[in-house]
């Protein structure tokens, strides 16, 4: 969930555009497990108040990386979204694995 300050900036026609560039040059494969399907543009300098206006921080496609939603959690929340064991496949089903070579 964006943070307020940020809400305008995640509607925009703009990034939503970048956004999708950004995960379709990926071949919507999340770029750090290359395994799960990138649904996230992920800001690698993140954004904050004093720098989302900066078009160099927010839309440069240096600063962007597509990531899946379980290696967004992992780099925003240094942990899985998921318990041990359990990952989304490609529909986006919770299933069970015992490594991640299975998915």
């Amino acid at each position: 969930m964006a943070k307020e300050w940020a809400k305008a900036f995640y509607n925009s026609k703009v990034w939503k555009e970048t956004s999708e560039s950004v995960k379709s040059d990926a071949n919507y494969i999340c770029v750090k497990c290359n395994i799960r399907p990138a649904e996230i543009a992920h800001h690698i300098i993140w954004l904050t108040p004093k720098n989302i206006n900066d078009v160099n921080i927010t839309l440069n496609k240096d600063n962007l990386m597509a990531v899946c939603r379980e290696c967004h959690a992992i780099i925003h929340e240094g942990t899985s979204c998921t318990v041990d064991g359990l990952v989304f496949n490609e529909r986006g089903e919770l299933i069970e694995v015992k490594n991640i070579y299975d998915i």
